[in-house]
């Protein structure tokens, strides 16, 4: 076990090199590492802890291993420099906030699986050009997408039944919405953006 805050703040670690029979990572373990680069995560961590990282401003890139099931809330907030990050496929939890600010993530692949786009989630990826939800989402959350200054396309899939009515807001490059459904169901959203709908299914 690495304890709750146990790196908490210590500025001068670029590199750290985890055993493998880890299996618990407690909350803000890592947060504000600012010079931490690189971090690769155990194969039997199963979760990555509400701000395990936040604010670790110098980490490009992390490889998670194949048994995480849950990333939680804020896991990654402000890790600015972070351009990718390998989202396992057994993940169904990713909780709020967990990429908030993430300015240099340039690709995301959201797991099947997943049911809620919760709140914040990729809030303020302003390198994020596309986002594609996975057809097992329900709901997409408030501000889920928002201040994404590079977002140009999001494809949704007809499953999807709740759209929070702020989650892609201050995305001034969104030109195209992809949905899975018709226009009638997308109607039934209610989402009020500028971008052009394009809807893979008609209504009867």
């Amino acid at each position: 076990i690495i304890k709750s805050q146990a790196f908490l703040g210590c500025s001068s670690i670029e590199n750290i090199l985890l055993p493998d029979g880890l299996k618990y990572i407690r909350e803000r373990a890592f947060s504000g590492c600012t010079t931490l680069k690189h971090i690769t995560l155990p194969e039997n961590i199963t979760k990555i802890s509400d701000y395990s990282f936040y604010g670790c401003s110098s980490l490009e890139s992390v490889d998670v291993g194949d048994k995480v099931e849950a990333i939680l809330e804020y896991a990654f907030r402000d890790c600015v420099l972070l351009k990718s990050i390998n989202i396992p496929a057994g993940v169904k939890v990713i909780e709020k906030g967990s990429f908030f600010g993430c300015a240099s993530l340039e690709s995301i692949e959201l797991p099947e699986g997943l049911e809620t786009i919760t709140m914040d989630m990729l809030r303020g990826c302003s390198s994020l050009k596309s986002i594609t939800v996975p057809s097992t989402a329900l709901k997409i959350e408030n501000s889920a997408f928002s201040d994404c200054a590079s977002l140009e396309s999001i494809t949704i899939p007809k499953n999807v039944e709740d759209i929070a009515e702020n989650a892609m807001l201050r995305c001034p490059l969104l030109t195209d919405i992809y949905y899975g459904g018709t226009i009638s169901q997308w109607e039934r959203l209610g989402v009020s953006t500028s971008a052009t709908i394009h809807c893979t299914d008609v209504d009867a």
